[in-house]
């Protein structure tokens, strides 16, 4: 994970995620592979309970809080893993 091209001073990198929907596509790539998710669930979970329970399939999983700086609720996206590419350097 690459955090440095996020360039907001509040780190509010996953703002609006409780306004993803099923079937959204997310796309996360790395050096040299791109890897593409289809959003199954997005729930809204309190901190105690956000337990990820973690399988053997290919899962992506977002979490972030409901309310900057408080430890309340916190959403919870799943997405499944559709495939991957190779990136191309042009």
């Amino acid at each position: 994970t690459n955090w440095e091209v996020v360039k907001n001073p509040a780190y509010q990198s996953f703002n609006n995620l409780d306004k993803v929907a099923k079937g959204e596509v997310i796309r996360v790539q790395s050096d040299n592979r791109e890897y593409i998710y289809s959003v199954a669930s997005v729930a809204l979970v309190s901190a105690d309970d956000a337990w990820v329970e973690l399988s053997g399939n290919k899962k992506l999983f977002i979490s972030t809080c409901n309310t900057f700086g408080k430890k309340i609720d916190r959403f919870v996206v799943e997405a499944d893993f559709v495939g991957s590419y190779p990136i191309t350097q042009s």
